[in-house]
């Protein structure tokens, strides 16, 4: 099942996007706001993250709000290969600014995909990225990784995933 990626923009910042024109969908408006809604692909796996006036959001459905009127009602698109792309940089850039070397505590979500192990391309991306932001180096990934994994298949994710991510870090 797809997840929904609600692109918030305001007004000014509109004409950077000028690309979204080339993929129609849904989109609606809240004051100086637009909200563009998109399906994501099943190969991705977006955060919610702010960034200089772009908020995304990633929903599992949608939740009505009478604050957002709809100004084009056309059908929920699924996201271009290029907002894809543009999306998983800023994503990157943000995750790089906020990375910390802290306490990752073993519970939860986490705890379960430890002791189960990783069936998903989504469940490998959010391991990567929840360890990426708490300090975890690219070989320490890599390790829990290659401990708990159980679909040999995920391995091309990975590596493509760990290449985007930690692009801009100095490994070894």
């Amino acid at each position: 099942m797809y997840r929904i990626i609600e692109l918030i923009i305001s007004q000014d910042k509109l004409q950077l996007f000028s690309f979204l024109k080339q993929t129609p969908t849904r989109v609606l408006k809240n004051g100086q706001h637009f909200k563009f809604l998109y399906l994501e692909p099943l190969d991705s796996c977006l955060v919610d993250f702010y960034y200089k006036g772009l908020m995304v959001k990633v929903v599992d459905r949608l939740i009505k709000l009478n604050s957002w009127q709809v100004v084009r009602d056309y059908p929920i698109a699924l996201a271009s290969g290029d907002l894809i792309g543009i999306l998983d940089d800023l994503e990157g850039n943000k995750l790089t600014k906020t990375r910390e070397g802290q306490y990752l505590p073993f519970n939860g979500w986490l705890f379960d995909t430890i002791t189960t192990g990783l069936y998903t391309k989504q469940d490998t991306t959010a391991l990567i990225k929840l360890m990426f932001l708490h300090g975890y180096d690219f070989e320490q990934v890599t390790q829990v990784f290659s401990a708990i994994v159980r679909r040999k298949g995920l391995a091309g994710h990975f590596l493509a995933t760990m290449k985007r991510i930690y692009k801009e870090v100095e490994l070894g």
